[in-house]
């Protein structure tokens, strides 16, 4: 009779061991599971703001030197190298307008502030015309 007790409570005693470790697992699993939901359902939201951004996003950037700036049409001309290898300059005419963010010197600027000479780099998208319009434009010293 001994040996029965001592086997029933070896098995209890197992019994109860098992049920106190998977119990933590168990909720461990549930909140592993609620956190991926959550961030499936955050995925999504991102993936829905995404095209907004991409319209935001230019589609091309150029650098070179500032050739002219006209006041008047809101304009600025750089002069870009076409081919590095033989030295092809190109004369690119960039529309600046309101939306324009243009920093010198590491300080926001207006587009009165760019001087022939300067060295820019500017962001910008095409319009339905075709016209490149400035994004950014950024002039190093």
């Amino acid at each position: 009779m001994n040996k029965y007790f001592k086997v029933m409570f070896c098995l209890v005693l197992c019994l109860g061991i098992i049920s106190i470790v998977s119990l933590p697992m168990a909720s461990c699993e549930e909140g592993m599971q609620a956190m991926e939901e959550s961030i499936s359902g955050n995925v999504t939201a991102v993936d829905e703001e995404m095209p907004a951004m991409e319209e935001s996003i230019p589609e091309s950037v150029i650098a070179g030197e500032v050739s002219s700036v006209d006041l008047d049409n809101s304009t600025i001309t750089l002069k870009v190298v076409e081919d590095e290898a033989t030295q092809v300059y190109a004369e690119k005419t960039v529309i600046v307008n309101d939306a324009t963010m243009i920093s010198k010197a590491e300080a926001t600027a207006g587009i009165a502030d760019l001087v022939v000479g300067d060295n820019a780099t500017v962001a910008y998208t095409e319009d339905s015309d075709g016209e490149m319009v400035a994004t950014f434009v950024t002039v190093s010293q």
